[in-house]
């Protein structure tokens, strides 16, 4: 036997068995709702709830996150996504694919919805009106971009108040103002806001990124 191999049969007789970890479940300080998103985003699985109490080492990205952080970093994965993705991950992560009717399934993800948002646990400390107005309200959006309009064009039309309202305080100015401006206006507003919290100007970077997203999302709708 030549004396690589007596190397190698040497180290498989010597060697220690590898300790392998019976951790099963994440830290209970990361939400049910995040490890849910997280799988569906990371592996594309159409029944993230299933496998949710199971360990996965990408667990690791959101511990020790503020709810502004996870929700961003969330947030721009679920920007990736196409229509039919984003149909598939709504029925995913508010487990959705088993109801009857669309009447059921409205009702079921309004409460669902609900219910994580009044979940101190995932709050973090925030109120029910700050999820929902911050972080929540984009699935609402989402949600009802995958089905016809005529079917809840009331529901959009109070969403769209909501955001209107949202804008209307992040650039300090009155709904009726802001129902006047045009475009141009409203985009120099955002600017001005932006850059009082651009990081690069020594602003507050979550504020910057949240402000950001409501631009994005307020164009979208309205322009």
């Amino acid at each position: 036997m030549t004396k690589d191999a007596q190397r190698w049969v040497d180290f498989s007789l010597n060697r220690k068995p590898i300790k392998r970890s019976n951790k099963r479940f994440p830290p209970r300080e990361l939400h049910f709702f995040d490890r849910r998103r997280l799988i569906a985003l990371r592996l594309d699985h159409r029944e993230p709830w299933r496998v949710e109490e199971k360990f996965f080492p990408f667990f690791s990205e959101l511990i020790e996150k503020s709810r502004d952080e996870i929700e961003n970093y969330l947030w721009n994965f679920e920007d990736e996504l196409n229509y039919r993705e984003k149909v598939r991950y709504l029925y995913g992560i508010f487990g959705l694919n088993y109801t009857t009717s669309q009447d059921d399934q409205d009702n079921l993800f309004l409460q669902r919805l609900c219910e994580i948002a009044n979940d101190e646990a995932y709050r973090m400390g925030l109120s029910v009106d700050e999820v929902i107005r911050c972080y929540l309200c984009r699935y609402v959006w989402l949600y009802f971009d995958t089905i016809p309009i005529r079917r809840v064009l009331s529901f959009y039309l109070t969403m769209e108040e909501t955001l209107y309202k949202e804008v209307a305080y992040v650039l300090n100015v009155s709904l009726e103002t802001l129902y006047r401006l045009s475009k141009k206006e409203i985009l120099r507003l955002f600017r001005e806001k932006i850059k009082i919290y651009h990081p690069d100007l020594g602003g507050n970077k979550e504020e910057f990124i949240r402000i950001r997203k409501i631009m994005e999302a307020f164009l979208k709708l309205r322009f």
